[in-house]
């Protein structure tokens, strides 16, 4: 995709981001996205870590 305005957010600013792209799905479904007025898309995911197994 190009032009594409995605931001991925950690929800837990405290602490660093603990992404874990193999697995990104889990924590896309276990957070929520927003859609700005202007086409953009903001993500909220936990840690992959805080995540239950």
């Amino acid at each position: 995709m190009s032009n594409a305005d995605l931001k991925l957010i950690d929800m837990d600013p405290k602490d660093p981001f603990d992404f874990y792209s193999a697995k990104y799905n889990q924590q896309l479904v276990a957070g929520y996205s927003k859609n700005t007025p202007d086409g953009a898309l903001r993500t909220y995911m936990p840690d992959f870590n805080d995540l239950k197994r």
